[in-house]
């Protein structure tokens, strides 16, 4: 067992990884409220997690436009990260012109986008949400949402009307364990759908998915440090 061990852990090593899900920020973590900032995130990542897609928690709670221009400072001299921005709908003051907003995160090298619709108060349904997700298509960029900022007939609606749109549920304040047959029914209808790791969490889940729908709808990522990478 120990030959067994040293030989997996020597695999481990030469692995590279991508980690889709982290965050940096002053927030309420699982141990507190404390500030994470890009060195904090480095000597979390090690060796192995080679590259990050990075979000700003002050972008969820405090603001958008001033969150995301922080995590483009903080990102700017490290090729090791990019970053993820969080959007409101084009009819908001904030970001009423979506195209140049859309370019100024391809510059900055923002390459995802996130919304919180519960808690930024829109309604996933209203024509100015629908601008936003058709430009987020032609532009190729991914759309993250946590599963408590939607429900099931929410992401399905937006897997039929942007089907060029890949839509990834990772797990919010709730598992998405609680969602799971719901995830499964849209695992099996659309391409463009996909779930974050860090929220699968129950014992043989993602073996489950992977022999049911296959491995290249689930995106690893550890959720560090908003949810436990444990």
């Amino acid at each position: 067992l120990i030959g067994l061990r040293n030989e997996i852990l020597s695999h481990m090593r030469n692995l590279n990884f991508f980690d889709a899900n982290c965050w940096v920020g002053t927030a309420d973590f699982l141990d507190g409220k404390r500030t994470i900032g890009i060195s904090e995130l480095k000597i979390y990542l090690g060796k192995n997690i080679k590259e990050a897609l990075v979000s700003n928690k002050r972008a969820i709670d405090y603001s958008p436009i001033i969150g995301n221009k922080e995590l483009a400072k903080m990102i700017k001299a490290e090729k090791r990260f990019l970053g993820t921005a969080v959007l409101l709908p084009g009819a908001t003051k904030e970001m009423r012109n979506l195209e140049k907003y859309l370019n100024w995160m391809q510059i900055n090298r923002m390459v995802a986008a996130r919304i919180f619709p519960r808690k930024h108060s829109f309604a996933i349904s209203s024509h100015s949400v629908e601008e936003l997700l058709s430009k987020l298509s032609q532009n190729n960029i991914p759309l993250i949402v946590w599963n408590t900022e939607v429900d099931m007939d929410e992401i399905e609606d937006i897997c039929i009307n942007f089907p060029t749109l890949h839509l990834i549920l990772e797990m919010g304040e709730a598992k998405i364990i609680y969602d799971i047959q719901g995830c499964y029914n849209l695992l099996k209808l659309y391409d463009n759908f996909y779930i974050g790791m860090e929220g699968l969490v129950t014992a043989y889940l993602i073996e489950d998915i992977v022999e049911r729908f296959g491995d290249k709808h689930i995106i690893f990522g550890s959720g560090f440090p908003l949810q436990d990478p444990k």
